[in-house]
């Protein structure tokens, strides 16, 4: 690890201890730990002297866990089926974000699947009834 603002010449033990100490962690951890060092951007380091093996292990299990956590949790993936055909089981539509009838915006971004096509079904208009199976967000045009 280079640390332009070290006088000391890092030698192959301290490289040694280095690797010793990040062993077992993923490798973009750390790149990212080094690159945090590298700029100064390590909370309590003073930048006039490169890290410890424990300093540089400390930052790089932090990034490292960081990773495991995302690697874990299943990210939502984009499925393509055809228009008016059911999707995917396991998958949610969802259909438009926003639609204007001609009375201002309509906010279906928090709606659900069947909210939704009740507003369509209506042309966002509250049934004879005059009761709505949802609560439509409505945005005049032009005002946020």
């Amino acid at each position: 690890m280079g640390h332009p603002s070290s006088q000391v010449r890092i030698t192959d033990e301290v490289l040694g201890a280095y690797l010793e100490a990040v062993a077992g962690y993923r490798v973009a951890a750390l790149a990212h730990a080094v690159k945090r060092f590298s700029i100064g951007d390590v909370d309590g380091h003073n930048n006039a002297f490169p890290p410890s093996g424990a300093q540089l292990a400390q930052q790089t299990r932090l990034f490292d866990e960081v990773l495991q956590s995302l690697d874990a949790s299943p990210a939502p993936k984009l499925v393509s089926y055809r228009i008016g055909e059911e999707p995917p089981d396991g998958a949610v539509p969802l259909g438009p974000m926003s639609v204007d009838f001609g009375k201002g915006s309509i906010d279906m971004s928090q709606m659900t699947p069947a909210e939704k096509d009740q507003v369509f079904k209506h042309k966002g208009l509250p049934p004879a009834d005059g009761e709505l199976p949802f609560k439509p967000a409505l945005k005049k045009m032009g005002t946020t």
